[in-house]
């Protein structure tokens, strides 16, 4: 179950590792349930550790994100659930374009709900 105060690890190459759910965009009140695919804002919360390279995020930054992947079942049309070991997000920036060039992991194809065909397009692995 995805809700405000959630934990998800970041799925791309901005250099944050962690970050926490903090509030809810598009309408939806802060304790609905969250699905792949939907806007949420974070804040960072664990940094990789790399020398040497400018990394594009900062710890204890507020950032924008969209769920791509969740522990909780995503039932298709089709009749099949799929779900991850751990839920998901990737970073975007105030003009909800991706901060990361490359994505690590699987995406569902329900984050692309929202025409977000860029962030689908950048990952090699859709399921």
């Amino acid at each position: 179950m995805i809700i405000k105060g959630s934990n998800f690890s970041v799925m791309d190459n901005s250099g944050a590792k962690k970050v926490q759910c903090i509030q809810t965009l598009g309408g939806k009140k802060p304790t609905s349930l969250l699905r792949v695919g939907d806007k949420i804002v974070v804040v960072i919360k664990k940094m990789e550790r790399v020398t040497g390279v400018k990394l594009k995020v900062k710890k204890s930054d507020v950032c924008y994100a969209v769920i791509v992947k969740s522990k909780q079942k995503v039932r298709r049309q089709t009749g099949i659930c799929v779900q991850a070991a751990e839920n998901g997000v990737i970073l975007l920036n105030k003009s909800k374009e991706p901060i990361g060039t490359r994505l690590t992991g699987i995406v569902f194809k329900e984050a692309n709900r929202n025409s977000l065909l860029k962030n689908v397009s950048i990952s090699k692995f859709i399921i």
